[in-house]
């Protein structure tokens, strides 16, 4: 049982669902595709990883940092000490 069910694995389902489980919400995000990230997914084409759609990770703000600190962890490169340029790492 859940208190919300969000439709939609795409980024603002993922950060809905991030923003109400802090709030101590049980909650569950239900998807078409077999993973989620939407249009910011990568994926593994005949070797080579492609990006599905733009991928811009915004970290200026103390609650975007949160979140992709919180969301990506150890997956997650700081380019730069003002937070302004971050990339994933590319490991699972």
């Amino acid at each position: 049982m859940y208190d919300l069910d969000i439709v939609g694995g795409g980024f603002a389902g993922i950060y809905s669902a991030w923003r109400s489980a802090r709030m101590g919400l049980r909650v569950a995000i239900v998807d078409q595709a077999s993973q989620l990230g939407g249009s910011l997914r990568s994926v593994d084409t005949i070797g080579y990883i492609v990006d599905i759609g733009a991928h811009n990770l915004d970290l200026r703000t103390a609650r975007n940092a949160d979140f992709f600190i919180d969301i990506l962890g150890d997956n997650l490169k700081v380019l730069g000490n003002d937070y302004s340029w971050a990339s994933t790492t590319g490991h699972a």
